[in-house]
């Protein structure tokens, strides 16, 4: 059984951060809920969804449009929705409409039967719910969504995985989905900067990962992961790597470096991470360590941004080879976009300012 293997787990690795390891485990969000899988094809798609932005009933409407023609143009297996669902400062202590911006935006997708998983941005939670209470939220209000609270004692609430299974094998994981919390307005303890990934939850990830690949027989599962806060990475492959799309404002990033993205490319399994928060960004590049940093395009009405249209970026996957993806972006009128390719200029990367 699963609470068997989790107790191998436990004598492996011991401690607690596998406590919260178990508990994840067998919380996992695919049981008891509508698995991911792989389609007949051998394919998975997975839509982006970032910085939806509600602030008032009429954007909000044409956002959940924008968020149809998206879905109805490229029929995902499931979306993922990397945070700043609201501006969270117009909705402090105004918790009934703020409950009626989540249903305005994702009513629609609960519609159409797509699974879906957020992340926290930095915004969500300034109406004044903590972080744990929204999720709760969610798992009481949207039966499509896959969204956990994760593990109690890591830093955030919102660190989850979700397996994805073999379209012909019931039981055979072929990959991991991750999402992570990274935060709002504190970074190791400093106030004066943008949230970022802490030191706890990159040992639970560490965990969880090791774990997965014993439960796979000492196969590493190919991943990917979303958050909302991009690291100083980003910074970097923009000036040190060729990329795909644009960067029309800075790279908003925790002013300390965690060493989080590093701990993922030493690991290995993870290939790509995908985050939102800078709306006027789109590109996506490979760091010399060998994995992708993405920004999603923003897709909401509200707030500023982006430069050029609203819309979503695009993943999509095959189970014979799930080391690799193809990755694009819809726009709100429907159409596959033509990203500029950039050549890097090898300037040194500026420093995540204080906020």
């Amino acid at each position: 059984s699963l609470q068997m293997r989790c107790g191998v787990s436990l004598l492996i690795f011991g401690g607690l951060v596998t406590v919260a390891l178990c508990d994840s485990l067998v919380r996992s969000p695919s049981l008891g809920k509508q698995e991911l899988r792989f389609d007949s094809q051998g394919k998975f798609k997975i839509l982006q969804f970032t910085d939806l932005h509600y602030e008032t009933p009429e954007d909000g409407a044409k956002t959940a449009a924008i968020e149809q023609t998206l879905i109805t143009s490229e029929r995902p297996n499931m979306l993922a929705v990397t945070g700043d669902v609201h501006s969270g400062w117009l909705f402090y202590n105004k918790i009934p409409e703020y409950k009626v911006g989540w249903h305005t935006l994702f009513d629609p997708v609960e519609n159409l039967s797509v699974p879906w998983a957020f992340a926290h941005g930095n915004h969500d939670s300034q109406c004044g719910l903590g972080r744990g209470e929204i999720i709760d939220f969610l798992k009481a209000e949207f039966p499509h969504t896959l969204t956990e609270k994760g593990p109690l004692v890591v830093t955030g609430s919102g660190n989850y995985y979700i397996p994805v299974y073999s379209a012909s094998n019931p039981s055979k994981m072929v990959m991991v989905l991750w999402f992570m919390d990274s935060g709002s307005e504190s970074c190791q303890g400093d106030k004066h900067s943008y949230g970022c990934i802490e030191a706890s939850q990159t040992d639970w990830f560490l965990a969880a990962s090791k774990a997965l690949t014993l439960l796979n027989g000492g196969r590493p599962l190919p991943g990917l992961m979303f958050f909302h806060i991009p690291t100083a990475q980003w910074n970097d492959v923009w000036n040190q790597a060729a990329c795909r799309g644009e960067k029309n404002e800075s790279v908003a990033c925790p002013t300390h470096e965690t060493g989080f993205v590093k701990a993922l490319a030493k690991e290995g399994s993870v290939k790509a991470v995908f985050v939102g928060h800078d709306h006027d960004n789109d590109y996506c590049g490979q760091t010399t360590d060998g994995i992708t940093l993405c920004y999603g395009r923003k897709t909401g009405v509200g707030c500023y941004g982006p430069v050029g249209l609203r819309g979503g970026r695009v993943i999509e996957l095959s189970e014979a080879d799930p080391n690799h993806f193809n990755t694009w972006i819809r726009n709100e009128i429907g159409d596959i976009e033509v990203l500029p390719d950039h050549q890097p200029d090898r300037q040194p990367s500026p420093a995540c300012g204080a906020i």
